[in-house]
């Protein structure tokens, strides 16, 4: 993939719906899509929307989701920059903590320096949000990735301390 030929910005109204049918695709839950706005950062190639990544906000607390990449552009690094541009975004808005509940991608996740944890450890009103009480199976894994830490780059061993990038 020719990273330089790939735009990450907020999606638009239009592209909102072109993400929600990437995440059915990959069913995953698309309520709350169209209202995260700024929040929703799409991957766009040659005018196509190919990836996307979603950030709420609760106070100082964020939730990760609607990470998702069109199939023709899985493998390619895109996923990683997609979750990075996001937690950026995180660290531009003040957030402390970026919660995420996963079914299949909890290794993936922890390669980027997230945390397994207890549904029951969640703080904040994260807990309250759709994912948390109704979209996600209780089955799903609960992560953290604490803002004063690293997101690993692929292959970096790192003990996690220093701040975010």
């Amino acid at each position: 993939m020719k990273e330089a030929l790939v735009e990450y910005r907020p999606a638009s109204a239009a592209e909102c719906e072109v993400v929600k049918v990437l995440l059915q695709k990959s069913h995953l839950p698309t309520e709350g899509v169209g209202e995260m706005g700024p929040n929703l950062i799409a991957a766009v190639e040659g005018g196509s929307v190919i990836g996307a990544s979603g950030l709420e906000i609760y106070g100082t607390d964020g939730l990760l989701r609607s990470v998702v990449v069109a199939d023709e552009w899985r493998g390619h690094g895109l996923g990683r920059q997609l979750v990075r541009r996001t937690l950026d975004l995180a660290v531009q808005r003040g957030l402390k903590n970026v919660y995420l509940l996963t079914e299949g991608a909890a290794e993936y996740f922890a390669a980027l320096g997230f945390r397994r944890i207890n549904r029951e450890d969640v703080k904040g009103k994260v807990i309250d949000s759709a994912e948390f009480s109704h979209l996600c199976p209780s089955t799903a894994v609960a992560m953290v990735l604490h803002l004063d830490r690293n997101v690993k780059e692929e292959g970096e061993e790192g003990d996690g301390k220093g701040s975010q990038r």
